[in-house]
């Protein structure tokens, strides 16, 4: 009989001890679930995160290769504007002369009003 009491009792003491393995156990992977929560969570903000910079920096790339794309139009038409300024300057120094000397025409006259024109255009 003492014999069987105490195999009950080691029976009951290893039962109790498994019980507690078990919950630490489950203690564990509960802790494991959480963690692993909160680390994908982290990741998935740090990823929103990433996508919006890049979204914006895919725009700004955009925006600048539009710009860059317009640079040479722009300047062949600052360069077709200076050509415009450069000859109506020329005609006004020519008139002027022409005036400063004495010998206004009709044609001088139509030509400073030409280059009036131009000259106050291509301003």
């Amino acid at each position: 009989m003492a014999s069987s009491r105490r195999k009950r009792k080691r029976a009951a003491a290893s039962q109790k001890a498994l019980a507690e393995v078990r919950g630490k156990l489950e203690t564990a992977q509960e802790a494991k679930i959480s963690a692993v929560s909160q680390s994908t969570e982290s990741l998935r903000e740090e990823n929103e995160a990433l996508e919006e910079r890049l979204t914006e920096m895919v725009q700004e790339i955009g925006q600048l290769r539009f710009v860059v794309d317009r640079v040479p139009q722009l300047e062949r038409e600052l360069r077709a504007k200076d050509l415009r300024i450069a000859e109506a300057e020329a005609e006004t120094d020519r008139l002027r002369a022409a005036l400063d000397s004495g010998r206004p025409t009709a044609r001088a006259a139509a030509a400073a009003s030409q280059a009036a024109r131009l000259f106050g255009a291509g301003r």
